[in-house]
C-alpha cells in the first residue's frame, strides 16, 4: 500500500518483501515536476514475516502510522519519520504498539482531523469479527502510539474470501 506524507512531500509505500524473507519493507518515493521519480532505500521495519500491512498519515503531528502483521500473528504499529534529505524512513522498534493478537486479514485506518485522532479497523479470521480502536499518535521527539480500547463492530460470522473482508474507513 501507499500513503502521500504531506509534511514531507513525499509518498511512502510499504510491502511484503518476498526477496528479503517477507519482511514489511517502507521506501519513500519523491516524484519531482517532470513526473520523474527518485527512490528511497529499503528500510525493514520489523524482522518478522509480515501478512498484512497498511500506512495512515496523521496531518495533527505530520507523522505516518505504519501497521503490520507479524508471523505470531500480532497487529503491531510503529511511528515512521521521513528524511528528505535522502529519501529514507525510519521507525523506533522500541516504541511498538500493540493493536491485536488476532490473524488480521483486512485493514483501514482514517485519521480524524477534528478529534486528531487515528481509527483503524480490521478484521479477524479466527473470529469472525470486525475490529477497532482509537489511536492517538504523538510526534516530535516522542513519537508514540496510545491505543484505545478495542470496539467490537460486528460479531456476526463474517465469510472470508480471496478479496479479503474489504474493510475501508472514511472520514
Amino acid at each position: 500500500t501507499a500513503a502521500f506524507h504531506e509534511d514531507a512531500d513525499r509518498f511512502v509505500v510499504i510491502y511484503r518483501d518476498g526477496g528479503n524473507s517477507n519482511y514489511p519493507t517502507c521506501q519513500v518515493v519523491d516524484v519531482d515536476a517532470n513526473g520523474d521519480f527518485s527512490v528511497g532505500s529499503e528500510v525493514v521495519i520489523n524482522s518478522s514475516t509480515s501478512g498484512v500491512n497498511f500506512l495512515c498519515y496523521d496531518s495533527n503531528v505530520d507523522r505516518m502510522v505504519v501497521f503490520f502483521e507479524n508471523a505470531n500473528p500480532d497487529l503491531k504499529a510503529y511511528v515512521l519519520t521521513v528524511d528528505n534529505s535522502d529519501n529514507s524512513c525510519a521507525v523506533d522498534t522500541s516504541k511498538e504498539a500493540s493493536i491485536s493478537g488476532d490473524n488480521v486479514n483486512g485493514i483501514d485506518a482514517v485519521f480524524d482531523p477534528d478529534t486528531n485522532r487515528m481509527i483503524v479497523v480490521f478484521g479477524t479470521s479466527s473470529g469472525d469479527e470486525i475490529n477497532s480502536h482509537v489511536l492517538t499518535v504523538t510526534g516530535g521527539s516522542t513519537n508514540t502510539i496510545a491505543v484505545g480500547s478495542e470496539c467490537q463492530i460486528s460479531s456476526d460470522g463474517l465469510a472470508y474470501t480471496s478479496n479479503g473482508y474489504g474493510i475501508h474507513a472514511a472520514y
